[in-house]
């Protein structure tokens, strides 16, 4: 796979997780029945354990990528320059 498409999907994969984490957290703070709450806690929880460090690694991996890139992108044109 390209560095773009890496790029690409891991962005798509943080952006989803922290949608899905913040609809969860929205319905909880909207509700008032205990039962609903709980389960969402639950939902919440199932979720954080179960993707929380795959999203930090792509959180940590798309800031590398993004900085090399731009350190390239800082080499080029200081090389078209001389």
């Amino acid at each position: 796979m390209s560095r773009e498409k890496d790029l690409e999907d891991m962005q798509e994969f943080v952006d989803e997780y922290a949608n899905i984490k913040e609809k969860l957290e929205d319905l909880l703070d909207d509700t008032t029945n205990e039962d609903l709450k709980e389960e969402l806690n639950g939902l919440i929880s199932s979720l954080e354990e179960d993707y929380k460090e795959q999203y930090q690694d792509f959180i940590e991996r798309i800031d590398k990528l993004e900085n090399e890139e731009e350190e390239s992108l800082v080499r080029e044109y200081y090389s078209m320059r001389l």
